[in-house]
Formats: C-alpha cells, structure tokens, sequence
C-alpha cells in the first residue's frame, strides 16, 4: 500500500466498494491508473472544470471496459466522486471522444447505422427489434431537440453576460469578468467548439450593434483624425451613468468611442474626479478632460474643439491633491529619468494601464531589474513609501498624483513619508 500513488489508492477503495473480489481489485485500480495516465495526456486537468471531480471515476470505468471481465456500478461511481450523474456522463462522453473509446450505446449505433447503409438487417429478429426501436429512437429525437433548445438558451445566456461586460468597458473602467454559468460548464462539454463559435458570432454582433448607437463602429477601426471620446469618473452625472443618453449625444454630435483613455482624443469626466489611471493616463498624454456640457454642447451645436470652458471643475479634488488639469507642462518627459518596476510578489491591480500611464508620462516599463537602462534611476511600485541611492518606492496612488501634479515621485515619496512620520508622532 505504501508504494501506491493517491490516485491508485482511491481508485483500488472505489473498486473494492463496488464489489470486485480482493484478488481481482488491485488489477482494476492499476488498469484504472493507466487509463488516469493516459487521459491526462488527452484532456489536461483544468479542461472539466466543474467537472474535475469525475476524471478519476472515468477513468477507472473506461478501464474496466476496455479490459473486460470486471463490471463495476455506475451509482457507486458517481457516489464516489460526489457528483451528479448528468456530471458524470458529460465528463464521461469527453474522455470517450479524447481518447478515442466506444461506449455501448454509440456502439450499438455505429452498428445499427452500418446495417441501414447495407440494405437492411437480413436476420428478422434484428429487423423485428429495430422496428420496435423507432418509436423509442423517435422520442429520443425529441428529447435531443429539447436539449439542443435548451443548450442554445445557456449560449444566450453567456452571450448576454459577454455583452454585459463589453458595455461596462466602454465606462473605461476595469471589466469584472462575467462568470461562466454552471450550465455551460455541465451541458456543453461535448459541444465546446460550437460553443465557441455561436458565443463569438453574438459577441461581434453585438459588439457591431452598441458601435452603431455610439455613432459608429468600434474607434480602432476608423480613421484617426476623427475625435474619440472615452469616459472615466462616471458617477453622480445623470447623462453619463446612462448608456442610452450617452450614446444618444455621441450619435448627434458625430463623435466615435475610444477603446480606452490611451486611445482617446477626449475624455469626459463627471462632476467628481477621482485619482484613477483613466486620468493619469489622459493627463500624462495630453488629452483634454472635460464635463458632459461639452458633449450636450457638441450634440446641440456640432463638434467643437474642447476648451477651458469646458474643463473639469472639482474644486475640491484640485484643492485636495494640488492638481491643475490645465497644467501642460512637460508631460511626457516628466518619469523620462526612471525605469519602472513592480516590487516581486506585490499584486497590482490594474497593472497594464499602470504601464500606459508611466511610458506615456515618459518612463520605461520592465519586469525585473536587472533589465533597467543604463542612465534611469529604478522606481518601484510598492505597498510602502522609501528611497535611498539605489532605487526608489513609491504607492501606486501616489505614483498617479506624481503624474497628475506633474511633480518628481522622489518628491512625492518624501512627501509622503513626512506626512506618516508625522501622523505616528500625532498618535
């Protein structure tokens, strides 16, 4: 027992619970391992999903019939891998197809198909089963189309989640990614690459569709010169948290949707502005950031190019972070003396407009240290504030208010270590 993987293990307790004598068990679990072996070859784990608990049940089945003589119980199997029988046969009906196998029903099919495409049985016995056959082939056919029906409604349903998602990027936020339903992950195992297909045809559907509303197709794919707008710090503005508004004042104003703030000419802001890569990103390149009363402006008016009429007017956010959104200054040369880094093992949220913001402001983005420039200082992206000679750590919020004031992160560090060396004396 020692010298026995787990899997071998649970696999020889499987076979004894389904009443396979002592002598005759070890055989089956070694053939059920083999069988794990080769399965894993084909379909590598992960590729289940839900389905994963079944792979070692499966497997252990498929042996037992490619080797013959031991019949083992489907219920016991199904018990043992806590999952449902519906679970069971998809996982299953993959592995068959993976690896090549022939169950007893696709057999007696592949059969009864071969007599048919021959002329016919010629022994009457056959003839006189098939034919009481039809009625129960018949029913079935009916069942297949109920499930067919019924796995197209999961696909809509997975295309409405997709669309959903792909409507929230437009806000230039980062998209949650939409949960796949259970449905799918249980139901449509067999049918993967269908899947795939339907879900890709109604994702550029409606990809096309929410581009139309918006004036047009999607901004990556029209010419350059014309103005495309992105959206960031939505909230408390009734035009902008609306899609329907929205795209009813780009259509008037002739106006296209950027991808993201990167790909924007214009970016329009709410009424409270926040400290958000979006920003930072459309600051550092350039880009003017206005209110929505320059879109309900263009929409009654025509375009008309952005001005400080139209500029972002939170006070209190320029009060609070000493930021000038008007300030042009140097922009993209501001980080050109630092390499930028992320500190190892620090989980960066939204880390690819991380690395827009700082190469539009100027610096070079790289993965490991030993690769920064020779001539750049090393910044690194941190949970906490220092610096000495060799590199430098900065927030990632205070790495964007570096950009945003148009200031040196060196300074902001220091700042940013005065103002918490003071707070513990104040404690």
């Amino acid at each position: 027992m020692e010298g026995r993987s787990r899997d071998e293990q649970w696999l020889l307790d499987v076979v004894t619970r389904c009443g396979i004598s002592a002598g005759r068990a070890s055989d089956v679990a070694l053939q059920g391992a083999q069988m794990l072996r080769r399965l894993n070859i084909k379909v590598p784990v992960g590729l289940f999903k839900k389905g994963e608990c079944c792979r070692r049940a499966v497997a252990l089945e498929l042996a037992s019939r490619e080797a013959g003589g031991a019949s083992l119980r489907r219920d016991a199997l199904v018990t043992a891998c806590s999952a449902s029988s519906r679970q069971y046969e998809a996982v299953l009906r993959h592995a068959e197809n993976a690896l090549g196998l022939v169950g007893p029903a696709s057999g007696a099919r592949d059969r009864r198909r071969a007599r048919r495409a021959g002329g016919g049985a010629a022994d009457p016995a056959v003839a006189a089963r098939e034919a009481g056959a039809r009625p129960r082939a018949a029913a079935r056919g009916a069942g297949n189309a109920r499930g067919f029906a019924a796995r197209e409604a999961v696909l809509a349903r997975a295309a409405r989640d997709e669309d959903a998602a792909l409507r929230a990027e437009t806000d230039d936020e980062e998209a949650p990614e939409a949960p796949a339903p259970a449905a799918v992950e249980e139901e449509v195992l067999d049918y993967a690459e269908a899947a795939a297909a339907v879900a890709g045809r109604r994702r550029d559907a409606a990809t096309a569709r929410r581009a139309a509303a918006a004036g047009g197709r999607r901004s990556s794919r029209l010419p350059k010169d014309k103005a495309r707008v992105a959206f960031t710090c939505t909230d408390d503005d009734p035009v902008l948290e609306s899609q329907a508004r929205r795209a009813q004042q780009l259509s008037s104003a002739g106006l296209l949707v950027a991808d993201s703030a990167a790909d924007a000419t214009v970016v329009v802001v709410g009424p409270r502005l926040q400290v958000k890569t979006s920003v930072a990103i459309a600051f550092a390149r350039g880009v003017p950031i206005v209110t929505s009363d320059w879109l309900a402006h263009c929409a009654s008016h025509g375009y008309e190019e952005p001005s400080a009429e139209f500029a972002s007017k939170d006070a209190a956010f320029s009060r609070r972070y000493s930021v000038n959104l008007l300030d042009d200054g140097g922009r993209e040369s501001l980080l050109r003396k630092y390499a930028v880094l992320v500190k190892p093992g620090y989980v960066l949220t939204d880390k690819p407009r991380y690395k827009v913001a700082a190469e539009c402001a100027g610096a070079v983005w790289i993965a490991a240290a030993p690769r920064k420039p020779e001539g750049r200082a090393l910044l690194i992206i941190d949970a906490a504030c220092s610096f000495n000679d060799a590199h430098l750590h900065v927030q990632p919020k205070d790495f964007l208010l570096a950009i945003l004031r148009n200031e040196d992160p060196a300074k902001r560090a220091r700042h940013r270590i005065r103002s918490d060396e003071k707070r513990k004396q104040a404690s």
